[in-house]
């Protein structure tokens, strides 16, 4: 077998054992993405992510496994003089072309759900129920202004919110953000949802959560519910705290001290709270922590996170997105309008809006 034939027989069997994995990659589950809960464009998200990955992959492969093969057969060996090549022009051509067809493919490739994703925003007229929330990230924390009720931005009685976003389950939320300092980025991992957040200019986001994160308080893991499942359970709002322990590649605790940069085991315990707030076939009652009963389910948040390093205390930069049913989101938001009728607004709350996005920017209000 000639060097020629070698090659090709070893870059087929390389394109084969890369392809094969990659073939069920798609309906296997390998812990990669954290669960897609975006059924608008979150899916067509994961499969460009998919696609790309196998085709960095393979033509990872094929390069070191170039690199591996040349170094075994022109390795240095007695009686051989080494030459020098002035470089081949075909070749230089091919590696020029080749790459620049793989780049064009996957920017048509990718074209379509890049359009939904970042131009093809809901508006009230086409959907009554949308949800509008504003963004004005700084360093280091996620204020989210909500209209109040009349619907509308700038007015008196609208809201903020300071790293605390809710969104009701299976209706569609736009964010209209500006960044206050530096750029931030909104960064919504199980939504599939990244969008720089930068100063002087107006972005957008858009997305829809179809099921209800709860955290299985007996199996000490995470659990999607829809809403009509959720209806039909019974569901711990408070009464625990939410923690996370270094663990080693068994899963088994480390001891208190030694430092494990390894994974961590989340769970939820019970706080000394005397009271629970359960939500209960969807009616919310508060109870005493003797009647509870045996909780299974509590309501977990999902992580807001800013995706661009944006200082030095950029690990604060974490805020907490709440998915709920539309009754108890229409209850908190009575109660954020019920309290800002009582209290009136703060002032960091005036100056954080007011100052910069409201009287630079007046039109970042417009729907």
């Amino acid at each position: 077998m000639n060097k020629k034939t070698l090659l090709v027989t070893f870059f087929t069997a390389l394109v084969l054992s890369t392809l094969a994995p990659a073939a069920w990659a798609f309906e296997a589950e390998f812990g990669w993405l954290p669960p897609n809960l975006n059924p608008e464009y979150g899916g067509e998200v994961d499969q460009l992510y998919y696609h790309i990955m196998i085709l960095v992959g393979i033509i990872f492969f094929l390069t070191e496994g170039m690199l591996l093969l040349s170094i075994v057969l022109f390795r240095a060996r007695p009686g051989r003089r080494a030459s020098y090549s002035h470089g081949n022009t075909k070749a230089e051509i091919l590696w020029s072309i080749v790459p620049a067809i793989i780049l064009v493919w996957l920017a048509l490739h990718q074209k379509s759900t890049w359009w939904k994703a970042k131009m093809q925003f809901p508006d009230a007229k086409t959907h009554p129920d949308l949800v509008e929330v504003q963004a004005f990230p700084e360093q280091f924390q996620w204020n989210f202004r909500y209209p109040g009720p009349d619907g509308q931005f700038a007015t008196a009685d609208d809201f903020v919110t300071v790293n605390e976003l809710h969104v009701p389950v299976n209706r569609l939320v736009l964010i209209r953000m500006t960044g206050k300092d530096v750029i931030h980025s909104l960064f919504v991992p199980f939504a599939r949802v990244k969008q720089d957040a930068v100063p002087g200019m107006l972005t957008k986001a858009w997305f829809k959560i179809d099921r209800i994160p709860c955290w299985d308080l007996k199996d000490q893991k995470l659990k999607l519910l829809t809403e009509e499942e959720f209806r039909k359970a019974r569901v711990a709002l408070s009464g625990f705290a939410f923690s996370g322990e270094p663990v080693d590649s068994k899963g088994n605790p480390v001891a208190k001290g030694q430092l494990w940069p390894g994974m961590k085991k989340y769970s939820y315990s019970p706080t000394k709270s005397k009271r629970f707030k359960v939500i209960d076939q969807g009616t919310m009652a508060e109870v005493a922590r003797e009647d509870a009963g045996d909780l299974g389910l509590k309501l977990h948040v999902l992580e807001i996170a800013c995706a661009e390093l944006c200082g030095l205390g950029h690990y604060k930069m974490r805020a907490e997105m709440t998915v709920e049913t539309a009754e108890m989101y229409e209850a908190w938001l009575r109660s954020k309008a019920d309290e800002k009728a009582q209290y009136g607004p703060g002032k960091e709350e005036r100056e954080r809006f007011q100052a910069i996005w409201d009287k630079f920017h007046p039109d970042y209000n417009r729907k």
